[in-house]
């Protein structure tokens, strides 16, 4: 039984370290960006979506994990938790792919 509840603490750790890195990625984000590139435009745009997704979204998946490991949901639970990790990662992943782009130029 401990075993099961320490599972489900590390799948609600994942909202925490996602929205850890939605933190880090905003603010991470540099002062003079060239829009006027094509990969600078795509990577911005890709950063905003997930930027906003992350703060806002990562909120409703953890109270929606929360609910369904209340209800004893485990499937929908975990899903809620991995997926608020990856939008988390993939705008921080995303952060350093904006300054590997610019410091090339």
């Amino acid at each position: 039984m401990h075993l099961f509840k320490l599972n489900i603490l590390l799948y609600l750790s994942f909202h925490a370290i996602g929205f850890l890195f939605c933190l880090f990625s905003i603010l991470g984000i540099p002062g003079n960006i060239d829009e006027g590139r094509s990969e600078t435009k795509l990577l911005l745009k890709l950063i905003n979506a997930l930027i906003i997704l992350g703060w806002y979204g990562i909120r409703f998946l953890a109270l929606a994990s929360i609910v369904a490991f209340y209800f004893e949901y485990d499937v929908i639970g975990k899903v809620c938790s991995i997926l608020s990790l990856v939008i988390g990662a993939g705008a921080l992943l995303s952060m350093i792919i904006l300054y590997w782009v610019r410091g090339k130029s």
